[in-house]
């Protein structure tokens, strides 16, 4: 897929000599909506992973604490971890779109 789309920018480019600052306008406006895209689907998946994380061990982990206290602080640490990880998809997100 990769390939076929930079076969196609080549050939784009290779059109015509004359529209070339017109060309250079459309590939970078190409680009920057490619790039957008791919920020946003970073951001999904990290977004996703960190929901899953922390909907999963909140779920079970209450229903392990009732039955054994000890696995409190383990449970908060890893719903804090999950809750950083979803920050550090947001951040790395802004960084990239700005």
């Amino acid at each position: 897929m990769l390939l076929f789309s930079v076969k196609k920018v080549t050939n784009y480019l290779m059109q015509s000599k004359k529209e070339n600052t017109i060309i250079m306008k459309d590939i970078n406006t190409w680009l920057q909506g490619w790039f957008a895209d791919s920020v946003v689907s970073y951001f999904f998946y990290i977004i996703k992973a960190a929901g899953y994380t922390i909907g999963i061990v909140g779920a079970n982990g209450i229903r392990a604490n009732a039955q054994q206290e000890k696995l409190f602080v383990g449970l908060i640490l890893i719903l804090i971890f999950g809750e950083a990880l979803a920050l550090y998809g947001l951040i790395v997100s802004l960084i990239l779109v700005s």
